[in-house]
């Protein structure tokens, strides 16, 4: 699916602590997801909440077929789904 696509990831990594994904992410190679809890103080990092007034920003889930995915994970792909729906985000 992700070559049909035309995708290409720079990197598959299925066991990220939130520090290092949040390095990523502040590097430009992906988008994290993590608790305020979890957020480590991160010299250029900015940490966006969704609060009652919630921030939009558009949103694609990409995952290999036939790789393993965590409970985790699945579960924030459906929660998502329902959440925004398949044709545009909640409150556009």
């Amino acid at each position: 699916e992700f070559s049909r696509r035309g995708l290409v990831p720079r990197v598959v990594n299925g066991n990220l602590t939130a520090p290092f994904a949040a390095a990523m992410a502040l590097s430009g190679l992906g988008l994290s997801f993590t608790y305020a809890s979890c957020r480590e103080p991160l010299k250029g990092a900015r940490y966006l909440s969704i609060g009652k007034e919630g921030v939009f920003l558009d949103l694609a889930l990409a995952s290999p077929p036939g790789h393993y995915r965590s409970k985790a994970a699945l579960a924030l792909e459906r929660q998502l789904i329902r959440v925004l729906g398949k044709g545009g985000g909640a409150g556009r």
